[in-house]
């Protein structure tokens, strides 16, 4: 099989795929006015384009894949377009980038479509910083949704404020990283493990400076 590498040998088994350019959230950092649908824009992959696609990146050697937007779970065919992933030979991990609002009503079927992975963004655990930041009024919901991911055995990545929130739960314990100091290692009970991070990229120092639950220099990752 030809594997797709650069110059310096280096190969490329992660693919981030944006299926949607829409947003549903009017977060202050991002899309403060919210998202604005204008004439002559490009259309979104169909479900078919997408499925081409990944055939053929599978076949220079896709292991990893990331469904991105926008917000990805605006589309209503994801649980079809997560199957269609599953389905293509050789794609061992199919994650999904998210705000969480749609957690508590779909995760379940995405995860019988062969969802593996989420990474949910949560700009704050206090209510109203939460609805000040993103322009709505719903922490809760993603919270029951990131629990139901967790039982459900999604591996999920969160803000450090989450972890906290399962820590205090009882739902994960702390220990120090046995190979990286700048880290700490979070074992979720049942779930694997979360990494808490040193070091963030600049755009969320901004946030830290609206959220103190999270500092300007840590952010979770699986």
């Amino acid at each position: 099989m030809a594997v797709l590498e650069d110059r310096f040998g280096r190969s490329f088994p992660y693919l981030r795929l944006s299926v949607i350019e829409a947003c549903n959230f009017r977060c202050t950092y991002c899309l403060p006015d919210g998202f604005q649908a204008r004439a002559g824009r490009p259309q979104p992959l169909t479900r078919e384009e997408i499925a081409r696609l990944l055939r053929g990146f599978a076949g220079v050697g896709l292991r990893k894949l990331r469904l991105t937007g926008g917000e990805p779970t605006l589309r209503r065919d994801l649980p079809e377009i997560i199957a269609s992933a599953a389905a293509v030979g050789g794609i061992d991990s199919i994650a999904l980038t998210t705000n969480g609002t749609l957690l508590d009503r779909r995760v379940a079927r995405w995860r019988e479509a062969g969802l593996t992975n989420l990474n949910i963004s949560v700009d704050a655990l206090d209510r109203d910083r939460f609805h000040a930041i993103t322009g709505h009024d719903r922490l809760e919901e993603i919270l029951r949704g990131i629990e139901l991911a967790r039982e459900l055995g999604v591996t999920s990545a969160a803000s450090s404020g989450i972890v906290d929130r399962l820590v205090g739960r009882g739902h994960a314990q702390r220990r120090p990283h046995p190979d990286d100091g700048r880290r700490t290692e979070v074992v979720i009970t049942e779930s694997g493990r979360v990494e808490v991070f040193t070091r963030l990229a600049p755009m969320f120092r901004g946030l830290a400076e609206v959220d103190s639950s999270l500092s300007d220099d840590e952010r979770v990752v699986v």
